[in-house]
């Protein structure tokens, strides 16, 4: 039985290249080997953004704080069904324009437990008046 640690090295950072953003972030904590492949594979400078986001969320206490609110409120949503959803309206408004590709890859596939400000279409958005300036809740 080869195991995918017996490929030459080339060859894995070819398969890591062509990774989601979730795979990528599962093979980093695979092992050194899978998370140097990760750091040198040619990976799409989108999902390259993504990693370093992520990467930075981890560091920030805000973030790490929010996990208990994000896991008790996140709702699962068809992904790809939205970006229509989303490119219909743009079409009914008359917009040309497609969707970015950058927020279709983050829509995709961005891990929905590491969403973070409200901005994931899984969780509430709610919003309150305080002293006169709107903040968001959660």
């Amino acid at each position: 039985m080869t195991l995918l640690n017996d490929f030459a090295p080339e060859i894995l950072l070819e398969i890591f290249s062509h990774l989601t953003i979730t795979s990528l972030l599962q093979a980093r904590g695979v092992c050194s080997l899978w998370r140097d492949c990760v750091t040198q594979a040619d990976i799409h400078p989108i999902r390259q953004h993504l990693l370093r986001l992520y990467s930075d969320l981890l560091q920030s206490k805000i973030f790490l704080d929010s996990r208990p609110h994000i896991k008790n409120v996140l709702r699962s949503f068809d992904r790809p069904a939205y970006l229509q959803a989303l490119q219909r309206q743009l079409q009914a408004i008359g917009s040309p324009a497609d969707l970015p590709e950058a927020f279709e890859i983050f829509i995709l596939e961005w891990p929905a437990l590491a969403a973070f400000d409200c901005i994931w279409p899984g969780l509430p958005y709610e919003w309150s008046e305080d002293d006169g300036a709107s903040r968001r809740l959660g």
